[in-house]
């Protein structure tokens, strides 16, 4: 992701929106002053969810997202505002080491006007024409997303 691609126009504008209700948490782990990781994140009523992870791939060896994972819980659980924590987005092998509690999420697209619906579904049977019959055939499915509850110790 970058900020001047499609996706980071998209979550820059997201979180500009957010804010102005106070919604928009961004997470920034630095190693001296350069940032190698960020979670772009919305609050609200308790729940923190974590849109997108990002990092810095020349770090590998010292995973960044991983250590700024970290730090963040131990953030939230010292302020003790947030007593849900979700992630955004396929489940992946790491969130099931922290909880097994997950829940479907469906993507719905809504057209304001048919002819931008039409227009889309001609796009669609394009593109799916250059694709193989499986991907043609498969009907929607739900992701998966990870819900943790967080719990600070009293």
């Amino acid at each position: 992701m970058h900020r001047d691609n499609a996706q980071g126009r998209y979550y820059r504008e997201l979180l500009e929106q957010a804010s102005l209700s106070g919604e928009a948490v961004v997470y920034q782990y630095l190693f001296n002053d350069q940032v190698v990781a960020m979670n772009l994140c919305l609050s609200r009523q308790g729940v923190l969810v974590v849109l997108k992870t990002t990092y810095d791939e020349s770090f590998p060896s010292l995973s960044p997202a991983f250590l700024l994972r970290e730090a963040e819980l131990q953030e939230l659980f010292e302020q003790g505002q947030i007593h849900r924590l979700e992630y955004f987005g396929r489940l992946m092998d790491w969130h099931t080491k922290w909880t097994e509690h997950k829940r479907g999420i469906y993507h719905l697209t809504q057209y304001r006007w048919p002819f931008l619906k039409r227009l889309a579904q001609v796009r669609r049977r394009r593109a799916d024409a250059t694709t193989d019959a499986e991907a043609k055939a498969e009907p929607a499915t739900p992701s998966e997303s990870l819900t943790t509850t967080v719990s600070p110790a009293n």
